[in-house]
């Protein structure tokens, strides 16, 4: 099983110029590349990919949905069905929604969000499903 953490690379690029004017003949350009190791949680990455997808409205209900259904785990499991991950998506809805079922966060977070688009539609469609799972414990 995967650990809740992933480590990352994020490559910064640094750029320094040189320019030396009192040499003519030297006329140099430095680049520096810096290499960072940044770990972030599933549910970090989760939160991040939200907040730049939605707007902050949508971000609160899409949230509450998926911290409702899963705690944002993406293995969380239902021991009843065939219900996993954040959004806790049927392996039929994978099927229908075109996508195939995985254990990777954000792909998660994509089909929630798809199948939430195409269910609920309209612009405040993570809130009319977040109103909906209010009333009926599920979306």
């Amino acid at each position: 099983m995967k650990s809740l953490s992933q480590t990352f690379l994020i490559s910064i690029l640094v750029a320094t110029f040189f320019l030396i004017f009192s040499s003519p003949r030297v006329e140099s350009q430095t680049v520096i590349v810096e290499k960072q190791y940044i770990t972030v949680t599933d549910h970090e990455r989760i939160n991040l990919f939200i907040s730049e997808l939605l707007t902050p409205k949508s971000a609160k209900c899409f949230r509450a949905i998926l911290n409702h259904e899963s705690h944002m785990n993406p293995y969380a499991q239902n021991p009843n069905s065939s219900a996993s991950g954040v959004g806790q998506l049927l392996s039929s809805t994978y099927r229908n929604l075109g996508m195939k079922k995985t254990n990777d966060p954000l792909g998660q977070v994509v089909a929630s969000l798809s199948y939430i688009s195409r269910h609920y539609g309209g612009v405040n469609s993570t809130c009319t499903a977040w109103h909906y799972w209010q009333k009926n414990f599920n979306y």
